[in-house]
C-alpha cells in the first residue's frame, strides 16, 4: 500500500479539524500519481475529493487497503498499521501551520 500524507514543516497534519492538504494543484497531482489505482480515503476526506470522484471511503482505510491501493491520510495517527506500508509519498509545506495532529511515523520506519 502507498500512503499519501501532506504535512507542515514540523510534521503537522491538521489543526483544530481543518487539513494541510486543501489546494487544487496538490491534489490534481495525487490522482495522476495515482492513475487507475484505487485511493481509499476516511469519510473526512470524501468531500474534500468528491468532485474527483475514482475515491473509495472506508471508515478505516489503512485496514481495508490492499498491496496496489493508495491511501491519502489526513484525520488520524497511522499507529501499528504502519507495517502495511510499502511506499509513502509526502507532500510537504514549507511553512509552520499550528497543529493538533501529528504524522507518527518516521519515513525510514516504513
Amino acid at each position: 500500500m502507498t500512503l499519501i500524507v501532506c504535512l507542515d514543516e514540523r510534521g503537522g497534519m491538521a489543526f483544530g479539524g481543518r487539513r494541510q492538504s486543501r489546494d487544487s494543484l496538490l491534489l490534481l497531482d495525487i490522482f495522476k500519481t495515482v492513475g487507475k489505482e484505487r485511493l481509499l480515503v476516511a469519510p473526512y476526506s470524501e468531500k474534500l475529493l468528491s468532485e474527483y470522484g475514482r475515491v473509495k471511503v472506508k471508515d478505516n482505510p489503512l485496514r481495508a487497503a490492499k498491496r496496489s491501493d493508495f491511501v491519502l491520510l489526513e484525520d488520524r495517527a497511522v499507529g501499528n498499521l504502519k507495517d502495511g506500508i510499502d511506499e509513502l509519498i509526502i507532500y510537504k509545506w514549507n511553512r509552520h501551520y499550528p497543529a493538533d495532529l501529528y504524522f507518527d511515523v518516521e519515513p525510514c520506519e516504513c
